[in-house]
């Protein structure tokens, strides 16, 4: 949906072929809605089963996410 989701994957290449991306294969749905302090920012992301969750996990990825979300707030709020 145009300026309200995103979705990606790295579990296929360019060619539509399945990958085996390291280190973990996902898909991740974004999703941004009007909130009426700004902007309600929601990820959802998808692992093809719990050791593959649980490894990416294990390597921070959530703070990651954490991380690149206070980023792109700050950008887009001018505090950059």
């Amino acid at each position: 949906d145009e300026l309200e989701r995103i979705v990606f994957t790295n579990a296929i290449d360019s060619t539509w072929r399945p990958a085996s991306p390291a280190p973990v294969a996902m898909t991740a749905t974004i999703t941004l809605n009007d909130h009426p302090d700004g902007t309600d920012y929601r990820i959802v992301v998808r692992h093809g089963d719990p050791e593959a969750r649980a490894h990416h996990e294990k390597l921070g990825f959530a703070d990651g996410w954490g991380t690149v979300t206070a980023q792109l707030a700050a950008r887009t709020e001018g505090r950059q």
